[in-house]
């Protein structure tokens, strides 16, 4: 047992006299206000996942984004789709909205549907989207294991994550991608293809 600052940000230890148990302080590394507290020296929370190719990987955390600006990504992405899905076959296109385009351009030189104020205001959206889908890739940090509810469960759509942001509690998910970036437990971030996982494990104890 020893005293230290567990940095919830970027998941930095740094042990600290006994004395100063319950103080708040700041890491050293990244700035992120915390409290010293009590720690074990280890984390007891562990994963171990198993690829296909036969290269295990063992890790402590996830890499996690804010819940509200995954939300508002998902909003311009359906605000965008919409107005750039031709008005008179009724079909909407799914997908990435590079296939969003080709397919709304395509049916209007087929039909001469397309609405085309709408379109330009679509594709001022889909901008929009763009540049908000990039940003929230910078906007997440690495989630301990033990934080993450339902990380027993092989299906990282199912993962959240409650987190101390400027103060205040904000809730954390996973992005909707076929990678997922992983933190071993030696503090490495490593990038993991979902779909090349064929075992997985977690210890929560």
């Amino acid at each position: 047992m020893m005293a230290a600052l567990v940095c919830s940000q970027c998941l930095t230890i740094t042990k600290t006299p006994d004395v100063n148990i319950g103080k708040n302080s700041r890491c050293p590394k990244c700035s992120e206000p915390g409290k010293i507290v009590a720690h074990e020296g280890t984390n007891a929370h562990t994963g171990k996942i198993t690829l296909t190719s036969g290269h295990v990987l063992e890790f402590d955390s996830v890499y996690m984004v804010p819940l509200e600006l995954s939300q508002n990504v998902q909003r311009l992405y359906g605000e965008a789709a919409k107005k750039l899905t031709p008005k008179s076959t009724g079909i909407g296109f799914m997908g990435d909205l590079g296939f969003v385009v080709a397919a709304s351009l395509a049916s209007s030189v087929v039909e001469g549907a397309v609405n085309r104020s709408s379109a330009t205001a679509g594709e001022s959206q889909l901008a929009q989207y763009y540049q908000a889908k990039l940003a929230l890739r910078y906007a997440g940090r690495f989630c301990s294991i033990g934080s993450i509810r339902q990380i027993q469960f092989p299906d990282p759509s199912l993962w959240a994550s409650e987190q101390s942001t400027d103060g205040r509690n904000a809730s954390f998910t996973m992005l909707e991608d076929p990678f997922v970036l992983v933190r071993t437990d030696n503090g490495k971030p490593i990038t993991i293809r979902w779909s090349c996982v064929e075992q997985y494990w977690v210890s929560l104890d």
